[in-house]
Order: structure tokens, then C-alpha cells, then sequence
């Protein structure tokens, strides 16, 4: 057990990197999230615009309002079927990824990690995550990290991402091993209970259309 955890603690995420970036503020936004290593490609940061009032989505699938950008078939598919499960288990995440999220974008190289822009609402989902275990469980709960990220009007730093991989991880009935890290990342950076209540609070108020 102590080699297996000393493994993944190798393995395991390099928090707080940062893309040298000409906007301050996108910069201080931008995170690379959940394993060490990545070599994250800068996009040019695309203003966010007022959104027309959302219709009913079609039962089996997902948002229409975002952009799927340079997916193989069979990732685009498996990447639907993470949010089609976040959709039916973890309704509050789901509906404020279609307010915060604009594009999920594929980076396809063997240590390509996974990431966002907050600031714009774009998130980069890696080959490295996606090739990670079979059961895209752990794709799975990275793409409710990097979800959380965008959540600009709760909590979308660092510590919040990794408390959602465990809290929404469980609705979704992620492996264990999986979601048990991501809270004790969490823990480890000073977040709580009490904290994340407080962060469900402003987004169940932000997926009704209140203001924070």
C-alpha cells in the first residue's frame, strides 16, 4: 500500500502552474489541473457573450450551446456519456456548466493534460486523463474538476475543483480511490464542508437566474 500510494503521490497532480499569458487576469485564471507534466497549448481568449434564454435539451442529449472542438469519434462519445451521467446524477453541476462552459477542446498527445480558462469558459480535456483507467472514471472525474473551475460565480480555484471530484464523484459512483484523493487534495489546501455548502449556495441561486 505504501508503494502504491507513493506512486500516485509521484503521479499526482502539480497544482498552481500557470500559462504565460498577455491578459493578467486570464493568467491568473488559467490552471493546470490534476497530474503533473502537461504542456498546455494557449488559446486566444474569446469574450464571453449574454446567452439567448436556454430550451428544453432533447432527452439523451447534451447542451447544443457548447462547441466540441477536435474530438476523436470515439472520445466525443465517451465524453457525451460523462455528461449525460453528470446530467441524470449531478443535475446542479450539469446546469451550471451550460451557464459557465462556452467549449471543451481535445488535446491528443500521450502527456497531455487537462484544463481551463475560467475567464472564458473554455476547458482543454488531455489524452493523458482520458487514457488514465478504462472505465473513464477518472476521465470522468477530472472533467468535473476542470467543470468546477469555470464556476466563477462560487467557488472555481484549486481546492473547490478538487472537493467537486469527490462530492459530485460520489453521486456518479466514481471509484473511491479516485474520488477519496481528490478530497484529500482538497482538505490538504484548507477546504471544508462549510465551504463548499457555501459555494452550492451561490450556484443553486446562479442555475435560477439570481444574482450573488
Amino acid at each position: 500500500m505504501i508503494l502504491i500510494a507513493a506512486y500516485f503521490c509521484v503521479t499526482a497532480i502539480a497544482v498552481g502552474q500557470v500559462k504565460p499569458y498577455s491578459d493578467s487576469s486570464a493568467r491568473k485564471n488559467l490552471r493546470i489541473l490534476l497530474r503533473a507534466g502537461g504542456n498546455p497549448v494557449a488559446l486566444t481568449p474569446i469574450p464571453k457573450k449574454p446567452r439567448k434564454p436556454q430550451k428544453p435539451e432533447p432527452k439523451g442529449s447534451v447542451y447544443d450551446g457548447w462547441r466540441f472542438i477536435g474530438f476523436p469519434p470515439e472520445v466525443r462519445a465517451d465524453l457525451d456519456k460523462a455528461l449525460l451521467w453528470l446530467k441524470a446524477e449531478a443535475p446542479v453541476h450539469y446546469k451550471m456548466a451550460t451557464r459557465q462552459v462556452r467549449s471543451f477542446t481535445w488535446r491528443g498527445g500521450i502527456k497531455q493534460g487537462s484544463y481551463a480558462y475560467p475567464s472564458t469558459g473554455h476547458i482543454i480535456m488531455g489524452n493523458r486523463d482520458y487514457s488514465h483507467s478504462k472505465d473513464r472514471h477518472y476521465f470522468t472525474m477530472v472533467l468535473i474538476h476542470e467543470i468546477q473551475h469555470c464556476n466563477t460565480p462560487g467557488h472555481e480555484y484549486e481546492a473547490a475543483a478538487c472537493y467537486a471530484g469527490w462530492y459530485y464523484g460520489n453521486k456518479l459512483k466514481l471509484r473511491s480511490f479516485f474520488t477519496s484523493w481528490s478530497k484529500g487534495l482538497a482538505l490538504k489546501r484548507g477546504y471544508s464542508s462549510a465551504k463548499w455548502q457555501g459555494n452550492l449556495s451561490k450556484t443553486i441561486r446562479m442555475n435560477a437566474g439570481a444574482s450573488n
